[in-house]
């Protein structure tokens, strides 16, 4: 049996009227590469937007599902604009055209039909685009007019091997996470098939039509929450056998080698701290009055003094809601969790770790302000492979430090990684050898080492799962290169 993916994003689109499906291309990436990670036998075709053309997308998947076998399991993911004229439900492609709407958009009865007639008897379909008929904004997934459920419902009732997600109900929208860099039901969607959600398995290890839909229900709506402040609502859609013997995917060897990984990770991450910085103008402050405060032209014990003062309230705010979020994620007793607050900082003390936010002037930009949420002093390492731990954290922090067990030789790491070409041509380091980055951008990964530390952040992401697994891949990366990241000494 072998795991067959075709998967279509239409992030861009031919004419500029149609808005841009925020995160769209990433979806389908990371979706085909979770899957991917769970059997490496998987094979996948993915069109991305210039590519995804109605004729490419008709052609190629009829292409694709005649060499699909009996035994396959087929993984339908598309990610765009959907809408619906008359009775018929329709999926855009790049070459799009509002004078021609219908002309130019592929039916989804023709997507299905494929489906019905190629031989698989398991075919799992993932849409993640809007059922609204709203203008669009911010991004969001749906283009013109409503787009219903029942031929999915129709399709789904053929076999019970049929099973279908979407990202949302009818008159709702599909909303992208700047901070996850992915529309919300999609990276959930990844993170249930990738073993990083415990909740959306069953016995440990099996994601089911019944652990998918439910997980999606629950934390779709949560994650809408925390970045929309409005009474925006999205509500994950599951057609066909939602039951527990309906497995999606066995994730048992996935799931048994990282945890063999994360044995080996946890005893440098007892040295480890995750970091985030945000900033801000001073004059914004809650503490700032415009009539008695200057904002400061240099910088100064006494500006971060004065920056302190004004910020007390932002940071006593931010510790407030971080030890009720661990309070609730975590159930611990009034007793195992201490919050400390002084002025312009805070300290959290909880069983496992230990967390501090300061706030002091921008040493480079004298009228901004930085605050800084650091989580440190790991008495339990395996913590930060908990999903709630994650899950609160990702929001502060962008940056994992690992210290190294004793000093290394910046410059001996440097002739290595020289002696690998395809290292060689992602590093730079400083003159005076004090310190080295790699930036590999086909895996996401920024690297810092100096003499006692390696510095792992993630672009544009608040995400500790993507850098756990960054941190992991170069790990992996350096090791087959015969450099030694971890255990270093």
């Amino acid at each position: 049996m072998t795991v067959k993916i075709f998967a279509v994003a239409v992030e861009t689109y031919q004419i500029s009227k149609v808005s841009k499906v925020v995160y769209a291309e990433n979806d389908a990436t990371m979706f085909v590469k979770a899957w991917t990670e769970i059997a490496p036998a998987t094979e996948s075709k993915t069109l991305l937007s210039a590519k995804a053309t109605k004729t490419t997308i008709l052609s190629t998947f009829k292409s694709f599902l005649a060499n699909v076998e009996i035994d396959d399991t087929v993984v339908f993911f598309y990610a765009g604009h959907g809408h619906r004229v008359g009775d018929t439900n329709y999926i855009t492609a790049h070459d799009l055209q509002l004078g021609d709407i219908v002309a130019t958009s592929i039916a989804l009865e023709q997507i299905l039909d494929m489906l019905r007639n190629c031989k698989s008897r398991k075919i799992l379909l993932f849409l993640d685009s809007c059922h609204s008929g709203m203008p669009t904004s911010d991004g969001m997934r749906s283009i013109t007019s409503e787009f219903t459920a029942e031929e999915l419902k129709e399709f789904c009732k053929d076999s019970k091997f049929h099973v279908g997600f979407a990202s949302c109900a009818v008159d709702e929208y599909s909303w992208p996470s700047i901070a996850l860099q992915h529309g919300i039901w999609t990276y959930h969607v990844i993170q249930a098939i990738s073993g990083k959600a415990p909740e959306a398995l069953e016995k440990g290890r099996f994601v089911t039509g019944a652990s998918l839909r439910d997980y999606l229900a629950l934390e779709v709506p949560r994650e809408l929450r925390r970045i929309r402040t409005g009474n925006e609502v999205q509500t994950p859609c599951e057609f066909g056998n939602a039951s527990k013997t309906f497995i999606i995917a066995d994730l048992e060897a996935l799931l048994t080698k990282a945890r063999s990984l994360n044995q080996e990770l946890s005893a440098g991450f007892l040295r480890a701290s995750f970091r985030g910085i945000a900033s801000g103008s001073i004059a914004r402050l809650s503490g700032f009055k415009k009539r008695n405060h200057r904002v400061p032209d240099r910088h100064s014990d006494a500006a971060d003094g004065f920056i302190r003062s004004i910020g007390e309230t932002e940071v006593a705010d931010l510790a407030n809601s971080i030890h009720d979020e661990l309070k609730e994620a975590f159930k611990y007793k009034r007793k195992d969790l201490v919050l400390d607050l002084d002025v312009g900082s805070a300290a959290i003390t909880t069983p496992q770790f230990n967390v501090t936010i300061d706030i002091a002037q921008d040493p480079d930009d004298h009228g901004d302000y930085v605050q800084t949420v650091s989580v440190s002093s790991f008495r339990d390492a395996g913590i930060v492979f908990d999903q709630r731990f994650q899950n609160i954290f990702s929001a502060h922090c962008d940056t994992l430090l690992v210290e190294f067990d004793r000093k290394i030789s910046i410059a001996e790491r440097i002739d290595q990684i020289e002696e690998d070409e395809m290292l060689a041509e992602h590093l730079s380091y400083d003159a005076d050898l004090s310190s080295l980055t790699l930036e590999l951008t086909d895996h996401r990964i920024r690297l810092r080492m100096t003499a006692s530390a390696v510095e792992v952040t993630v672009p544009r992401a608040h995400d500790i799962g993507l850098l756990l697994n960054n941190y992991k891949k170069a790990t992996e990366i350096l090791t087959d290169a015969g450099i030694r990241l971890l255990n270093q000494g």
